[in-house]
């Protein structure tokens, strides 16, 4: 491939144009009441929490926390929620005995995953929702890491090396240059976690037909292949990375950023190739038919 698995997943599971029929067939709500995820009441609630949380209340700045907490995992959450659903409907059609019929359809069964998969991450437009929130969210922090560091280096009087900068202005440099690290993870996580839990709602019905069964495997892959990924990202780029180039000084710190995020790569985009490996066994996939999508 001339390019990231990743990057060509994440652009087929955010752009739903051209499914037709088998897109339609998921991104229609069910008829029974379906729970509408109010994100705009929640930002607002967001909002009102900051402004309270200056009072220093102990039970809003709780909740402030539940709610800085749901943001950071927006990948983990809503993929749980959202594998679980791919599952159940995948599984749905098989045990109706319709999963054949969709699976004759141009694309085959390749298409057929991709499209429930695709129509249930825009059911009631939730993931243009949510990718708005975080696109959102980044730019701001974003712009004021930038304007911080920008005024750091107004202080710092531009030419002198970072490492003879007096302690509060490196205490600011590094926060600045952490939050940035934090944000760039944060924004890829967050497509990266949507692309991994299409692929797990995408694969659980293959090994099962039970509703029930396909959707707590699905939930529980998802999130053990999230534990992974974390767990060993953080063993090599908070534990081993800074000790190699911690003796570099400024351009230790620019290299460690630069390698973390690399290193985040590299690790979501492994794990991805093997579900995907895994689903192009599963289904029979030959290389026409995955070239002809993917």
């Amino acid at each position: 491939m001339n390019r990231l698995l990743l990057v060509r997943l994440a652009r087929l599971f955010y752009a739903p144009a051209g499914h037709g029929r088998l897109y339609r067939l998921a991104h229609h709500p069910p008829s029974l009441p379906a729970i509408r995820i109010p994100f705009r009441p929640v930002m607002e609630l967001i909002g009102l929490l900051f402004t309270c949380g200056l009072m220093l209340t102990p039970a809003i700045i709780f909740w402030l926390a539940i709610a800085v907490l749901v943001i950071i995992l927006n990948g983990t959450l809503f993929g749980a929620w959202w594998a679980n659903q791919m599952a159940a409907l995948l599984t749905n059609l098989q045990s109706r005995g319709v999963y054949d019929q969709y699976a004759v359809l141009p694309g085959g069964r390749l298409n057929l995953h991709i499209a429930i998969s695709t129509g249930i991450l825009h059911r009631l437009e939730s993931l243009t929702n949510l990718h708005r929130i975080i696109r959102g969210i980044a730019i701001v922090l974003g712009g004021f890491a930038t304007l911080s560091l920008c005024m750091i280096g107004i202080n710092a009087g531009g030419g002198r090396a970072t490492d003879g900068l007096n302690p509060a202005i490196q205490t600011s440099l590094n926060t600045s240059l952490g939050l940035l690290t934090f944000l760039l993870l944060f924004y890829v996580d967050h497509f990266t976690s949507i692309t991994l839990c299409a692929l797990c709602g995408m694969l659980v019905p293959v090994w099962t037909k039970r509703a029930a069964e396909a959707r707590l495997w699905a939930v529980g892959l998802f999130l053990s292949l999230q534990v992974i990924s974390y767990t060993l990202w953080g063993i090599l780029a908070l534990g081993i990375l800074p000790q190699l180039l911690i003796t570099l000084g400024t351009l230790g710190r620019l290299m460690l950023i630069v390698a973390q995020i690399a290193l985040y790569l590299l690790i979501r985009e492994g794990i991805i190739r093997l579900v995907w490996k895994r689903i192009v066994t599963e289904l029979e996939l030959a290389s026409s038919d995955i070239r002809a999508i993917v």
